[in-house]
This record gives structure tokens, C-alpha cells and sequence, in this order.
């Protein structure tokens, strides 16, 4: 429009059924004053609106068929956001395709939301210097099931210019533990080409977002894992991509133009979660780069596999009219399919997690005292490589019955452990800190490929398949025009065939949409029976209660979310204030509407004053420094630990041993040791009580003598 600043050319609301579909439409403001960026208004705003954007076709020849069909795509042009959709009911859908947006400093932001489409779209983005303003293409803000491939994102970036403002092609902010993925996109000429920021995966498993065979051009920074100071249980999938076939790997191109080592970091900058990435073989001379060998090697753990890299080859189209299109039956069935892959290889992963009862063993640990320490530790280590992180965050809680030698052993038989931030942080809590040398044996683990995260990796792929099989499934039922009533049917029989909690949700607010206020009651309260839920999980049920309270009572007395009433206000204020996403968000939202909270979406930006990022703190101690060895507990019951420190007389390549003595010169316990310095656990539970000798040696050469008390 000319001569003033729109608010929205569009506003949508409440909008269900198949929605608004806009075809070859232009949305343009053509203001050219120096009005503020952030007053030029939005093309399409919507608020639990159902709405399609499309390329439209027409035929000047009057000839079936048509020999040369005029195709005329979307239009957002301009403006401050392209499209703003913001929610309070994750059921409402959009579908973006085939659009054009150009010079919009945001354009396009959607907040809760549940299974949008936005592919073959192309973004051209400002980089905002002219209002010191961060501009970017998508923002996904709890939002999950998307679907976002075969977009171009470009910029005006040029590595080792001067521009001033900040262009971003894709920001994921809290997309949670589900499956999801950001696939085979082209990003050019970015500062930041995906960021990927606060909690997108199960911090627990191996779900949640992978980003997968994009193509990064001139990005100084292609992939961003980061996360609000705050914020916990954060990051991207444990595994980015796998190894057994050729598709598996992440099959993501970076960016030439690092190849002059100018941005060291540039491939992918994460900030401490821990992840496996899995690339093709990288030929010389180099064509593509999918390596991300400018990573930081502390984070991102990379893994080669035996596969050579073709993109058509390794990266197929997934959308409609290639290799993935199905009809409905063929989809079901091969939905059953995936399920039973996906129930076989789970069944196997929960029999031999914690010995196939989490809630068991983490109650032994809890409740143990120091006499079953060595039974604690042989337990643990039975079930070992498959401890879960509550048993492990449960394990190290208990200072005054496994010590940091157990703790260390317990570890170091779980590579996953150091993968982990949550089981990281409980290590960093020990008030007597772990050595900072056996520190370092089990931050060694994050390097390996453990046997859970292995089996976690083949589920990974079977839910992954499983998943784009379901998400398909819900947008044919959600688009069909033409027998609305039966697909809408087919969604709610979908939802309740899928096992996960994550589908049950979505059910309630399928039946929220249909205004079917028991049917979302019946569901909610049928979820602590079909599902054994965690103390987190309790907790995010309680908050979907209370929610779902609200608005079934809105819903029950015929008002919008505009109606709410004082007491309905405060209880979204707290849930804003003290819930977790996607509650917290969702009720946030409700706010919005009402005009009571103003919210500006977050993009959290790696700090580039950094000359170099700083490995996450974990305190630790110095093994003995007064004497060459330490013993505790002296007396002893079960065990005793050795800590000992050879300092200048240890080099590399020598042999010690420590040895128990009885006081008649027998030897009773022999255990060799390697490293200058360690701590090691000597069972003397065959022991008779009395007094021993305890003899550290190297090379044959008696080091240190010290007494120590066995006792019952």
C-alpha cells in the first residue's frame, strides 16, 4: 500500500476446516519513508487460523490441456513480517509453498504450532543494518511434526566484509524431545544460517531435531546449538545422522569459503550439548565440504562413515510427486510397518536400560547406605553400557556411598554420560570435587560411539521413518476438501492408534478444535494410565491440565480467548510464569490476544568477542600432592580406595603395581597401574579383620608403605 503503514492487509481468526487458501496473491507495502522497520506492518496475521499459501496456474491458451500453463506465486514483500501466526490451539495448520518473500525483515513467524508445511519457498533477506535490526527468514517457536524442506534462503553476506546488521535464515526455538528435522535447504550469503536454540531434543534419548542434507554457500556461521543462560536439558539430537545406509549420514554441505580458516568456528558453533555427526566420505580435491571440520571438537563429536556423497543420490526429495508419494492405504501400511520396527527396537532398548526398570534401580541407589557400596557398584556396572541419566544422576548423588573411584568406574562404563549436561552438572555438584585427571577419563566417552546411543541411533532411524510417514497421514486428512467430515474422523483414529504421549496431546486439541470438551477431558484424564509417567512428564501434565481447564471451560460457555474472565487471566500469568514450554508459550499467546503481554521472539546470537569458547566448568580436585598414596576409608569394610600420584617419578611407558600385605610378607591383592596418577578400589571383602600393609611400587622399586584396618 502507498502513503501510510499498515497493521496486517490480512487478519485471521479462529479459522477451522480446511481454512483460507491464498493463490498467486501480492502483499506489499511500498512505503519508502523513513518510518521504523518495525511499523511496516504484517501480510498475513493469524490467530488459530487454519490458512494455505500456493502458486496460482492459469492457461492464456484456451487449449486442454494446457500446452504453456502460467504459474504466478505468493507475494510478501516489504514488510515487518511476512505472515505472524500465533496460537493457543497447536492444531491449527498452514501450508506455505511456492511463495516469495523479499526484503521483509521478518517473514515468516509461527508459534505453536503442530505440523506446518513451508518448502519450495524463497526467502530473500535484509540484513537489517539500516535499523540495527537481526532479520531472518523462519522462526519456529514451539512448533513441532514440520515440515520445512527445499526453501532458499540468500542474503547479501560477504565472508570478511563490513556489514553492520545481522540476516538469519532459520531459527528453531524450542521445538522439544519430538522428531523433527530441517531438510535439504540452500543457505547463501548468511551471517547465520540455522540456529538451532534452547531445548530441541530429549536430553535423556536420542530424539529431537536433526538437521539434515541443507547446503551452506558464503555463511559465516552455517548451524548455531545454543540456548538462553537459564534455560537446562538443551541442545539438537545426541545423533546427527547415522552410518548403515547411504542415506543416514546428515549429508549437510558447509561452506566453501571457509576453507581460509577464517571463521574457525563457522561450520557448526555449538555451545556445550553434546552430539554425534555423522558425515559421507569427504573427497579431495574438495567439491563439497561435509566434513564440518571447522567445529568445535569439544561439542561436536564428528564421525566418518563408509559413504561416498551424491546429493540426488544421498538426498532425495521428500515431498509429494517424488520418491516418498504414497496414496492412504499404501501410507498405512507402511505405517504399521514402522511401528513394529520401532516397537521391536524399543522393546529391546527398554529391556536392557537399567536392566529393564529404571524406577527399581534408581530407588536401590537412592536408598542405599555405605555398607552396599561394592554391591552398588557391581550392579551398576552389570547394567552397564545401558544406564539411563536418572540412574547415573542418582548414582553420583550419593557421595557418602559410592565414591568418586565408583562414580569414576560407573561413568566411564557409559560413554553416553558425558554427553549429557544434566548428569554433568550432578558431577558438579559433588562436594568432594572428582580428580581432575580421572575427570578427564570420563569426558573421554563423549569420543565414543556407546552401545545405547548405537541402538538409540537404529530406533532414531525407524522413528524418523515413522514419523514422515505420520506427519503425511495428518496433512492428507487436514487438506482434504472434499470429504472433510470423514478425514477429520481418520485424524482423531490416526492420533489414538500412534503410542506416544506427544500424539495424545495433539488428540485433546484436535477435540478442543471440534469444540468437544469431553472428548478432551476423556483423553487427559486416560494419559496417567496408558503411559508411566516421569516427574517431568507429571509435571507438564499438571500444566496441560490446567490449561485445558481453561479452555474447556471458554469452550463449554460459547467465549474466545478474549473472554477470559480475572480468574482465568491469573491463571495464565502463572502458567506463563512458572510453566515450561510448550504450556508456557501456549499461555503466553492467550495473553497476547488479550493484549496483556507484549513479546518479542528471542534470537540468541554466539558471542564473536570470543577469541576461543571455553570447555563447560566442572570443578575438580588434585590427587594426593602431600605423599605418593592416600587410603580412605581407613578403617575399611568392603573396600578401600588407593589414590595415588607417582608425580616426577612416573614416565611413560612404566609399570607399577599396588599390593596388600599381611604382616607375615604373604601379598593377598595385586592390581597393576599404568598412569602417573589414578585412584583404584581394592575389594576387601575376602579379607579377615585385622591390620594390612598397603605397598605402592614401580618398576619393582617400593615407592610408599602404608598401614591400613579392616574391620566388620
Amino acid at each position: 500500500m502507498d502513503g501510510f503503514d499498515p497493521d496486517a492487509f490480512v487478519r485471521i481468526s479462529g479459522v477451522t476446516g480446511v481454512g483460507v487458501i491464498f493463490r498467486g496473491c501480492t502483499f506489499i507495502n511500498k512505503t519508502t519513508s523513513a518510518t521504523p522497520d518495525y511499523h511496516k506492518g504484517v501480510g498475513i496475521y493469524s490467530r488459530d487460523g487454519n490458512f494455505g499459501l500456493a502458486q496460482y496456474t492459469y492457461c492464456k491458451q484456451k487449449q486442454q490441456p494446457c500446452p504453456s500453463p502460467i504459474t504466478v506465486p505468493s507475494k510478501f514483500q516489504g514488510l515487518y513480517y511476512g505472515i505472524k501466526a500465533i496460537n493457543t490451539n497447536t492444531a491449527t495448520l498452514c501450508d506455505i509453498q511456492n511463495t516469495n518473500f523479499t526484503t521483509n525483515h521478518r517473514a515468516v513467524y509461527l508459534a505453536n504450532m503442530n505440523y506446518p508445511i513451508i518448502t519450495k519457498d524463497t526467502f530473500d533477506i535484509p540484513d537489517g543494518s539500516s535499523s540495527n535490526d537481526t532479520c531472518y527468514g523462519l522462526y519456529l517457536n514451539s512448533c513441532s511434526h514440520y515440515t520445512v524442506q527445499e526453501d532458499s534462503l540468500i542474503s547479501n553476506y560477504q565472508p570478511g566484509g563490513t556489514q553492520s546488521g545481522k540476516s538469519v535464515g532459520m531459527v528453531i526455538n524450542n521445538s522439544g524431545k519430538d522428531i523433527n528435522e530441517i531438510y535439504n535447504n540452500h543457505f547463501q550469503h548468511l551471517m547465520y544460517g540455522v540456529i538451532a536454540q534452547n531445548k530441541n531434543r530429549n536430553p535423556a534419548d536420542t530424539t529431537g531435531l536433526c538437521i539434515k542434507c541443507n547446503d551452506f554457500y558464503s555463511t559465516k556461521y552455517d548451524l548455531i546449538v545454543n540456548k538462553q543462560k537459564d534455560s537446562a536439558d538443551w541442545g539438537i539430537a545426541r545423533n546427527q545422522g547415522w552410518k548403515k545406509f547411504q542415506t543416514d549420514p546428515a549429508g549437510n554441505t558447509f561452506s566453501k569459503s571457509h576453507l581460509d580458516s577464517t571463521n574457525m568456528l563457522a561450520d557448526i558453533d555449538n555451545e556445550d550439548a553434546v552430539f554425534n555427526y555423522f558425515h559421507h566420505i569427504q573427497t579431495y580435491p574438495i567439491t563439497y565440504r561435509v566434513d564440518p571440520a571447522f567445529s568445535d571438537i569439544n561439542y561436536v563429536k564428528r564421525k566418518p562413515t563408509n559413504w561416498s556423497y551424491i546429493k540426488t543420490v544421498v538426498c532425495p526429495s521428500k515431498l509429494s510427486g517424488g520418491s516418498g508419494s504414497s496414496s492412504e492405504d499404501e501410507l498405512k501400511q507402511q505405517f504399521v510397518v514402522q511401528q513394529q520396527s520401532v516397537d521391536s527396537v524399543s522393546s529391546t532398548l527398554s529391556a536392557l536400560t537399567d536392566g529393564g526398570n529404571t524406577t527399581d534401580l534408581t530407588s536401590i541407589v537412592a536408598n542405599s547406605n555405605t555398607s552396599d557400596a561394592l554391591q552398588i557398584r557391581q550392579q551398576l556396572l552389570g547394567y552397564s553400557p545401558y544406564l539411563s541419566d536418572t540412574v547415573m544422576k542418582t548414582a553420583i548423588q550419593k557421595e557418602n556411598v559410592l565414591p568418586n573411584e565408583m562414580i569414576r568406574d560407573i561413568l566411564i562404563a557409559n560413554p553416553q554420560a558425558p554427553k549429557s549436561e544434566g548428569v554433568m552438572d550432578q558431577l558438579n555438584n559433588r562436594s568432594i570435587p572428582m580428580p581432575d585427571s580421572m575427570l578427564a577419563q570420563i569426558q573421554n566417552g563423549a569420543s565414543i560411539l556407546g552401545a545405547k546411543d548405537s541402538l538409540g541411533a537404529v530406533l532414531y532411524n525407524h522413528l524418523q521413518a515413522e514419523h514422515e510417514i505420520f506427519t503425511k497421514l495428518v496433512t492428507l486428512y487436514k487438506q482434504d476438501t472434499l470429504n472433510h467430515s470423514a478425514a477429520s474422523d481418520s485424524l482423531i483414529a490416526l492420533f489414538n492408534a500412534d503410542h506416544t504421549l506427544s500424539s495424545k496431546y495433539q488428540l485433546a486439541f484436535e477435540y478442543l478444535s471440534r469444540k468437544d470438551t469431553t472428548g478432551v477431558r476423556t483423553i487427559l484424564n486416560s494419559i496417567p494410565s496408558m503411559f508411566s509417567l516421569s516427574t517431568e512428564e507429571t509435571s507438564f501434565y499438571q500444566e496441560y491440565l490446567t490449561y485445558f481447564g481453561v479452555m474447556n471451560s471458554l469452550t463449554a460457555q460459547g467465549k474466545s480467548i478474549t473472554g477470559l474472565s480475572p480468574s482465568q487471566i491469573a491463571t495464565m500469568q502463572s502458567l506463563m510464569e512458572n510453566s515450561s514450554d510448550p504450556v508456557q508459550s501456549l499461555a503466553r499467546n492467550v495473553l497476547t490476544a488479550n493484549n496483556l503481554c507484549n513479546y518479542s521472539e528471542p534470537i540468541i546470537l554466539p558471542d564473536e568477542t570470543k577469541s576461543a569458547k571455553q570447555k563447560r566448568y566442572v570443578k575438580t580436585s588434585q590427587i594426593t600432592t602431600q605423599s605418593y598414596m592416600k587410603l580412605f576409608p581407613n578403617p575399611a569394610n568392603g573396600f578401600i580406595i588407593v589414590e595415588y600420584n607417582l608425580k616426577d617419578k612416573f614416565t611413560a611407558g612404566q609399570v607399577g603395581e599396588i599390593s596388600v600385605m599381611s604382616f607375615q610378607g604373604q601379598r593377598l591383592i595385586k592390581e597393576v597401574i599404568t598412569k602417573q596418577q589414578d585412584q583404584v578400589l581394592i575389594n576387601t571383602s575376602t579379607l579377615s579383620v585385622g591390620t594390612y600393609l598397603c605397598t605402592l611400587k614401580l618398576s619393582g622399586k617400593v615407592i610408599e608403605n602404608q598401614r591400613f584396618i579392616v574391620v566388620r
